[in-house]
């Protein structure tokens, strides 16, 4: 399965997203604030990329937390943790 796209959490949802072996996506996650002010959650977007499976970065993303036992293709973008880690 292949996805594209840009996935957009905002501070109040929680996103796990779970790439599964012989998926790719080609796209960003990024969680953004609410609009209404709602109080943060701490586990707004949980990524996971498991074996055989393939995350290619059109953006800088943000997420909370990320679980790479696949491959993730940077692209020249970054993906920066909630805890401030930046990935490149």
């Amino acid at each position: 399965m292949t996805l594209s796209g840009a996935v957009t959490v905002d501070s109040i949802s929680t996103l796990d997203f779970t790439l599964k072996s012989g998926a790719a996506f080609y796209g960003t996650i990024n969680i953004v604030d609410n609009e209404a002010g709602g109080s943060a959650v701490s586990d707004n977007a949980v990524v996971t990329v498991d074996a055989g499976a393939l995350w290619s970065l059109t953006g800088d993303c943000t997420i909370t937390s990320l679980t790479n036992n696949g491959t993730i293709h940077f692209n020249g973008y970054s993906i920066t943790l909630a805890n401030g880690t930046v990935l490149r």
